[in-house]
């Protein structure tokens, strides 16, 4: 490359924060340094320069009609430890110029000596202590390109606007930029930009697409039903599937990075033939598992083509840095009193920080190794204000051993350093380097019990077609959805659903919904479409299998949500228990419904009084699912004693107070147990007080013998109305 003045990196400074179509040269705020740095940026066309009749104050704006306000150039030496570092220059937070408020929002080291930058025009000051702001403003998003070499604003590229649901955003791999973005119709969309800001391609379509792109552009990998898909970026051929050697549903692709061998690997995070949650490393050439350990064992993530172990713990000890960067790995410990954090740079040299905030200012310190994992050179310099941050990675400046680094303060502005680091400075104080050993085997023992990829859901059979058509009448009737075998499928919090596809057992099923729905008031279910609510969507289900800690193996029923509906889930392959199942999970949606009523629900100091007294006896409940109820609580449950005075169904209703009242719903709902409720009181009363609170928190026009209200006496029903 040519030899460079020291006043283009000011340039480039100015090229970060004004990408802006037409910007001609830089204009500053009267209070700021008289420093000009026109010279090394496009000079104004002849059609620019303004007419002399022209009035001033019409030309000026002609002129410049892209001046920035709040930004303030300088180049100001900084008192640092190690290597000369410099001031650059300050962009205030309320920037903003004649289109709109601008917001810097990353900057991208390109290899071949240009500078990438994402901005934003906004309509009005996006003010983060609101926290409606980003809904209100009006955004645009830009990609611009900025050379190094020339000085010159190269090209800028305007992103897609997205509607007010959409949510987008921009990563690097390699020399190339992949703008995401999902619309609030859950299409999706990726275009990929080279390093001359050409758009490669765009990739579309209506589901999952969210992923990584290779370092030399070729090949887009993303997750698909659970399935690592791979799709050529020049648009040709659709996705194809990974193999992978062992049973794996992926959840999220979290990073590639690239082998000695030129191979590529994957970071996956998805559940094993256990049904348990694993991270993951796959040679993605062979499908060859080289690191499979239970999640929270370390967090991965590829950076710059460099994989990155992070196994520090959140309070106290050391922070520790596995890092393999293709070639060898090496582990980083640091013993100092704050927090340290890592950046691989676009060079896959390695830049650890640490800020120390203070009352009277902030003070970085940076460590900056190589790739063999020796170190470059280390240093620390102040920062005036009272709390700072590391803004984006620092960028590379090709052939001066230099870095741009951006640092944010509590004011939200942003200051911009360049640090001429130094080849013999040695390392960084309290940060030791050592070889990479591993414990714990880098491959868990896994017992494949099921094929993870079963729990992807489907269509309903051909087969059950007919069923399928009785299920739409009886959405269209109550108002609710009904999810019929292999559309059942699925993880729901922490259980697997698996399909019930025999068609007589469905058939009973949807037989024994529709008796027991009728049993529900006119309208009831459709009043569980409210606030961000949209309604039930209702599972009948083959076995619901326990995956997670403190859950039961099996479940006859689960209540959940997902998205904005009250998911129940029914184990419709016992047809004994189809009808209390039901009426249990549907109590716990009520339980939901009721806390979005505006009575704030069930108020459980009220609920705590008709139970056996607290200060007798204690809490009765044990809040697990481990322990069904506590010995001395035994005396009080209808299944185990011929006494009137009881308080609970059985000792499931000991767990948790939602499953006490799931169990007396589910009982009075479907008359499944002999309970004589005119001989106990209690439970009356208790039973009573549920009624109470249902009908306070949902309009009631029309009830009529509601079964839950049959002992609910007529001036309760009045007042609760």
């Amino acid at each position: 490359m040519k030899q460079r003045r020291r006043f283009i990196l000011i340039g480039a400074l100015c090229a970060a924060l004004l990408l802006l179509p037409g910007c001609g040269r830089v204009a500053v705020d009267s209070d700021s340094p008289s420093y000009s740095v026109s010279t090394v940026l496009p000079a104004p066309s002849a059609s620019d320069t303004p007419d002399t009749s022209t009035p001033a104050s019409e030309a000026e704006a002609e002129e410049e009609p892209y001046q920035i306000s709040g930004l303030t150039l300088t180049q100001e030496a900084v008192d640092s430890a190690n290597g000369d570092v410099t001031l650059l220059g300050r962009l205030a937070p309320d920037a903003e110029t004649a289109e709109g408020y601008f917001t810097l929002s990353q900057l991208y080291d390109l290899s071949d000596g240009r500078l990438a930058a994402l901005y934003s025009l906004s309509d009005r000051q996006i003010n983060i202590s609101e926290g409606d702001a980003w809904g209100v403003a009006s955004v645009q998003e830009y990609l611009a390109l900025y050379d190094w070499e020339t000085g010159q604003v190269e090209r800028t590229a305007a992103l897609p606007e997205g509607d007010e649901s959409s949510f987008s955003y921009v990563e690097q791999s390699g020399d190339f930029l992949w703008s995401w973005a999902q619309q609030s119709d859950g299409t999706m969309s990726a275009l990929c930009y080279d390093s001359d800001l050409n758009q490669v391609t765009q990739l579309e379509c209506s589901g999952e697409l969210f992923g990584c792109g290779t370092q030399d552009g070729a090949w887009l990998y993303y997750v698909e039903n659970g399935a690592l898909m791979r799709r050529a970026t020049n648009g040709s051929g659709a996705g194809e599937e990974v193999s992978l050697e062992r049973d794996f549903s992926i959840s999220y692709l979290e990073g590639l990075f690239s082998g000695e061998d030129g191979a590529q690997y994957a970071i996956l995070y998805g559940m094993a033939g256990d049904l348990q949650y694993y991270d993951a490393v796959v040679n993605l050439d062979t499908g060859e598992f080289l690191y499979l350990r239970e999640s929270g064992a370390a967090t991965l993530y590829a950076d710059n083509g460099v994989l990155v172990a992070n196994t520090s713990p959140l309070e106290g000890d050391d922070a520790v840095y596995t890092v393999f960067n293709g070639q060898e790995s090496a582990t980083y410990t640091w013993d100092g009193e704050e927090a340290i954090s890592l950046e691989v740079l676009a060079d896959r040299q390695l830049l650890f920080y640490e800020t120390e905030w203070g009352e009277e200012g902030s003070t970085v310190r940076l460590g900056l190794y190589d790739q063999a994992h020796d170190p470059v050179s280390s240093t620390s310099f102040a920062v005036g204000e009272d709390y700072i941050w590391l803004y984006g990675t620092p960028v590379v400046l090709p052939e001066e051993n230099a870095l741009l680094i951006t640092i944010q303060g509590e004011s939200l502005a942003l200051y911009f350093y360049r640090w001429d680091y130094t080849a013999d400075a040695g390392g960084m104080e309290g940060l030791a380097v050592s070889e990479a050993v591993y414990v714990d085997p880098l491959i868990a023992d896994v017992t494949e019990l099921w094929n993870p990829a079963y729990f992807q859901p489907g269509s309903c059979p051909e087969a059950l077609a007919d069923l399928r058509v009785e299920a739409d009448e009886l959405e269209e009737q109550y108002g609710l959805t009904i999810y019929l075998s292999d559309e059942c499928r699925s993880f729901l919090g922490s259980y697997a659903v698996t399909a019930l596809s025999d068609h007589d057992t469905v058939a009973y099923a949807l037989e024994v919904l529709e008796e027991e729905l009728a049993k529900y008031p006119e309208g009831f279910f459709r009043q569980f479409d409210c606030q961000w609510l949209e309604g039930i969507e209702l599972y009948l289900a083959g076995s619901i299998i326990g995956i997670g800690d403190g859950v039961l193996d099996y479940a006859g029923g689960l209540q959940t949500t997902s998205d904005s509906a009250i998911v129940l889930a029914i184990d419709c392959s016992n047809p004994e228990d189809l009808r209390t199942a039901l009426h249990h999970e549907l109590s716990h949606a009520i339980e939901i419904r009721l806390l979005f009523s505006g009575t704030g629900g069930v108020d459980e100091t009220a609920w705590s009084e008709l139970n056996p007294p607290v200060e007798q006896y204690g809490d009765c409940y044990t809040y697990t699912y481990d322990t069904f109820g506590y010995e001395e609580f035994y005396g009080f449950v209808h299944d185990l004693t011929t006494s009137k005075n009881v308080y609970f169904i059985d000792t499931y209703s000991l767990t948790f107070p939602t499953e006490d009242r799931a169990r007396l719903f589910e009982t009075v709902m479907s008359g499944s147990s002999a309970v004589d409720w005119a001989s106990c009181p209690n439970l009356r009363a208790k039973l009573n007080y549920y009624a109470e609170c249902i009908r306070a928190g949902f309009d009631t026009t029309g009830w009529e013998d509601v079964p839950w209200e049959a002992w609910l006496e007529e001036d309760a029903l009045d007042g609760a109305a």
